[in-house]
């Protein structure tokens, strides 16, 4: 496992053989993250160590005093889903008065400010840096609550990951956020800090080399109209001759392309496999009533539909390139 170093910001500056150290912009008051020791490049399997180095600047409860109102901290960490982070990753934060070991936020806990779990949160305030998809927010919290007196602030302290690196060949951006559970993604210039670090490349792993931060795959398949609900008749399209790294699906050249599809609801699933028309050119198109495409159990409504593309015996199929060849997956957004 190699280690750069790298100070400033020029995005290419590398000394080999030691640490990579990226001082972070901070646009907070009450944290900041300094600096952040990451490998530039690892083996898929291995097991890696990060080191970010953070800040308490003041206590948010200052306006009622620092004996007020103890806050508990919580941190996230951006990495491929692939990596199994919620499982493979242990996490603690050391400093002086306060150390902790951080334990699992549940999958749904609440983030304050915008009433919508913290995993979500961060994915819509803060993104998934260069990543262009395949990448996850995993949330953890302190299992104590912190309550700095004055004189131990600014509060400096070190948050240290232990995980094993997933098993696929690729390259991808981690990402680091800190905060506090009571005060959420509030305020974009007072309680919490995040950071992107450089791209790091995993090899000697699992499939091709997935460049998480480079151009996007092409999109495969597509639906319109762009605004409907489940009682509005869908068109579903499907390009044979794109996918992942502008590559022609296997499905390019097939003389028929089934479009399987699953319609979820409250309790179940009913799956239908159909034949998709050919536009020519290796474009296939298919147009469905969902409420009437689907045998549901009477009063039960479609949540969501995920499909994909098959051939004939179903030895071949393409899922959606952006998610790693699982199904595409589409929800009604126009009730």
């Amino acid at each position: 496992m190699n280690k750069i170093s790298r100070t400033g910001f020029t995005r290419h500056t590398i000394i080999p053989g030691i640490v990579l150290v990226i001082i972070a912009f901070t646009l907070t008051m009450c944290f900041n993250i300094t600096s952040v020791e990451q490998p530039e490049t690892s083996v898929a399997g291995e097991e890696i160590t990060i080191t970010v180095h953070a800040e308490i600047l003041d206590d948010p409860n200052n306006e009622a005093g620092p004996s007020v109102n103890a806050d508990q901290f919580v941190f996230g960490f951006l990495a491929p889903k692939s990596w199994d982070v919620s499982e493979n990753a242990t996490v603690s934060i050391s400093s002086v008065p306060f150390s902790n070991e951080l334990v699992l936020m549940d999958e749904g806990e609440i983030e304050m400010f915008g009433e919508i779990p913290w995993t979500e949160a961060l994915e819509s305030r803060v993104g998934l840096g260069e990543n262009y998809g395949l990448v996850e927010w995993v949330m953890f919290k302190a299992t104590e609550v912190y309550n700095p007196e004055p004189e131990y602030l600014p509060l400096s302290g070190t948050v240290n990951i232990t995980l094993t690196v997933g098993p696929e060949n690729l390259i991808t951006q981690l990402g680091y956020f800190v905060g506090d559970a009571k005060w959420g993604i509030r305020d974009y210039n007072k309680n919490f800090a995040f950071f992107f670090g450089e791209c790091i490349e995993v090899t000697g792993g699992i499939g091709d080399v997935k460049n998480l931060c480079g151009v996007a795959p092409p999109e495969t398949s597509s639906v319109g109209p762009e605004e409907f609900s489940w009682n509005d008749i869908l068109t579903i399209s499907f390009d044979a001759t794109l996918g992942e790294g502008n590559l022609s699906t296997e499905l390019l050249g097939a003389s028929n392309v089934l479009m399987c599809s699953t319609a979820n609801y409250s309790g179940g699933s009913d799956e239908v496999c159909s034949e998709m028309t050919s536009l020519g050119n290796d474009l296939w198109e298919l147009s469905i009533w969902p409420t009437g495409h689907f045998d549901l159990p009477m009063g039960k409504r479609i949540t969501s539909i995920n499909y994909n593309f098959q051939n004939s015996d179903a030895s071949i199929t393409v899922g959606d390139p952006l998610n790693g060849g699982i199904d595409f997956f589409i929800e009604a957004n126009c009730d």
